[in-house]
């Protein structure tokens, strides 16, 4: 019996975790890099012959398939023409079908070569090769990117990702525009492996960078001279650009039917009725004109070549390759040419992502801050901010330091980083300036990042555990942010203003995004291995939870929207 071979192998959430230790007792214990990942030397030739090269082809069409997805749409009606023209040829009317073979076919053949080539444009996406540093055997060596099989550990280079990997040391900054649309920098963090939890590439999102990706920076915070290690755990059309290409390729079989079938059918069942009424009275005067039922009968075959021309498919594939040369010129690659009826019958398409109508970067609209209990006015300077407010824009995000005078990361987070004045010292180490108080007469604070807490779907949330002076001795500070309705259930209910939800909602209606940010104190830091800590452990030992304030953020509207927003507005 034979089983299909996985997206990525049933074994390599085990193996990441043994490089994952691996990788740790080199750094930690001294260990030989010839034990690192020891296990893909002896079972890469076993993947080799299961996943193959990753170079991936068009797939071949059946000489009856022509125009691909076309022929869902044309087959059928195909038939009817060719039972047409036999009839015609029978009855000796000849010029008529040769008419109509001599352009169906030279137009079946441009359509075919047009649509492969499309298909061969979009294959070309996953088929880009170049040279990757292989970690093996100890050695880094130069292997093509076509020959990657998972389980392969190589080191992480900016520039488009040729695969599915999984961090295994350092960090970097890849933006997911072909997959996601966003065009906003996302930071990619080490995997740390939760009990009872294997990796997977759809739920693990924050470390594992996907095929088509830019990675545009790469580090390592623990030490700048070490390389980026990352993981191969999906390839060719298994990746997650591969899943997208190939299901546009060799989409899902579809039941439901066609809508140019049903439309054509509907046209012959009117023209065939019509020509009954017609027929009807010829049938009664025919044996007063001699006729007989033979001739009645070539008469009523000719009715249904009235009703049912041979030229309609013909015609059919004129349209359409109009259509699509229409299209072409906008820019828009059509695969399915059936597509073109469901798009003739949408009147109105709503795109609900920023950055259809709005502009896709957030400004900074201002803050609420939040003091006993309490929200403070509308607060748009940042020389009015608390201390843990101006700390938490310093140290929790996502940003990457790329000088002591340039960042790269998300615009808001940049925004906010620039609002409270803070630089980085390195790529750990953040500095800012901050009120006096009882704790410390300093004008300024030094952060130390121990661990960032990198946004997730799931959680709704980001965060970062961060070394204060002004801190409890110690301890660590939790600072978190995300979604105002999950930070409210994670801090303390007292430190919680009454008109909380009022709030969020009078914002919320008016079209303004609002974040939620909140502090916490984790005592005894120096006795817990933080960075090996999962998000769920580390806001475990998190006390004190109370919130900061909501940050207001605002999209502004694009100046070729407006004409838009107001059609949609009056119906």
């Amino acid at each position: 019996m034979f089983e299909l071979v996985p997206q990525m192998p049933h074994h390599l959430p085990q193996q990441i975790c043994q490089a994952l230790h691996a990788l740790q007792q080199i750094d930690t214990a001294g260990a030989d890099w010839q034990m690192f990942n020891a296990s893909q030397t002896q079972m890469r030739r076993a993947m080799l012959s299961l996943y193959g090269s990753k170079k991936c082809l068009v797939p071949p069409r059946a000489p009856l398939d022509l125009t691909g997805p076309m022929g869902r749409t044309i087959h059928a009606i195909f038939l009817v023409q060719t039972l047409e023209q036999i009839y015609l040829i029978y009855r000796g009317r000849y010029f008529y079908p040769i008419v109509i073979q001599i352009f169906t076919w030279p137009a079946l053949m441009g359509m075919a070569a047009m649509l492969d080539q499309q298909r061969k444009k979009a294959m070309a996406l996953m088929n880009e090769c170049r040279l990757t540093p292989l970690v093996q055997y100890q050695w880094v060596r130069a292997a093509s990117s076509h020959r990657l099989v998972p389980g392969d550990v190589v080191v992480l280079q900016s520039g488009r990702a040729s695969c599915d990997m999984v961090l295994l040391r350092g960090a970097c900054l890849v933006t997911e525009a072909v997959l996601s649309g966003e065009a906003e920098q996302l930071r990619k963090c080490v995997y740390v492996s939760a009990p009872g939890q294997d990796y997977n590439p759809e739920k693990n999102r924050s470390c594992t960078i996907y095929a088509g990706t830019m990675v545009h920076q790469v580090w390592n915070p623990e030490n700048s001279t070490e390389e980026v290690l990352v993981m191969v755990c999906r390839t060719g059309l298994n990746s997650a650009m591969g899943s997208t290409i190939r299901e546009l390729l060799v989409p899902a079989k579809v039941t439901k039917r066609d809508p140019v079938v049903a439309d054509i059918a509907r046209l012959y069942l009117f023209a065939l009725v019509l020509q009954c009424f017609i027929f009807i009275p010829y049938i009664i005067k025919a044996p007063r004109h001699g006729q007989d039922a033979k001739q009645v009968l070539w008469q009523l075959l000719d009715l249904v070549i009235y009703a049912a021309p041979p030229g309609l498919p013909l015609l059919l594939m004129l349209i359409g390759a109009v259509a699509r040369s229409i299209l072409l010129k906008d820019g828009l690659m059509l695969l399915f040419p059936e597509i073109i009826k469901r798009g003739a019958a949408v009147d109105v398409v709503c795109f609900d992502k920023t950055g259809t109508l709005t502009d896709s970067l957030a400004n900074l609209h201002g803050v609420l801050p939040v003091h006993e209990a309490a929200f403070d006015s509308l607060q748009q300077s940042g020389l009015r901010w608390g201390n843990r407010l101006k700390q938490m824009f310093a140290a929790c995000h996502s940003l990457n330091m790329v000088s002591r005078s340039a960042v790269a990361g998300a615009d808001v987070e940049r925004s906010l980083f620039k609002a409270v004045e803070a630089s980085f010292l390195d790529r750990q180490t953040v500095v800012l300036p901050r009120r006096p108080n009882a704790r410390s007469a300093s004008s300024t604070a030094t952060l130390s990042i121990v661990k960032v807490l990198e946004f997730s779907s799931e959680t709704l949330r980001s965060g970062a555990v961060v070394l204060s002076e002004d801190a409890p001795h110690g301890s660590a500070l939790l600072f978190l942010r995300g979604a105002p309705a999950v930070i409210k259930t994670l801090v303390d209910p007292a430190t919680v203003p009454a008109n909380f939800d009022q709030v969020v909602d009078d914002y919320s209606s008016r079209s303004f995004r609002l974040l939620a940010g909140a502090v916490g104190i984790i005592r005894g830091v120096h006795k817990l291995d933080i960075a090996c800590m999962t998000q769920q452990q580390v806001e475990s030992c998190a006390t004190h939870m109370q919130l900061l304030g909501l940050v207001v953020l605002t999209n502004s509207v694009r100046t070729d929207s407006r004409q838009t927003i107001s059609q949609i507005q009056d119906g």
